[in-house]
């Protein structure tokens, strides 16, 4: 029984220390809006590429630059790839984990 629970704890703990990745990286994220707004503000720079950002429905902050010539994302901040994680482990998270108060 108490593999289970060092199993369980472990598994919680491994949670836990991701959430708080994606808290912060969630918190750079934001940063990068206040400093993609403080560019918008400045004169504009001819340049082939615009940068556009908003909030998903899991409020996490998406910022993209993408080529006006073609409309295609040359980068987004985070990338896809970590918000699809981040899906997945919220989603798991609550599987494992019920909390009742």
């Amino acid at each position: 029984m108490e593999i289970k629970n060092n199993k369980v704890s472990s598994t919680y703990s491994k949670a836990r220390e991701a959430e708080a990745k994606a808290e912060a990286e969630n918190m750079n994220a934001k940063l990068a809006v206040k400093q993609a707004e403080a560019l918008k503000a400045s004169p504009p720079v001819l340049t082939s590429q615009e940068v556009s950002y908003a909030i998903d429905n899991d409020d996490n902050v998406i910022i993209r630059i993408v080529d006006k010539k073609t409309g295609k994302v040359v980068k987004q901040l985070p990338p896809e790839e970590y918000l699809e994680m981040s899906d997945k482990l919220k989603r798991i998270s609550g599987q494992i984990f019920h909390v009742e108060v």
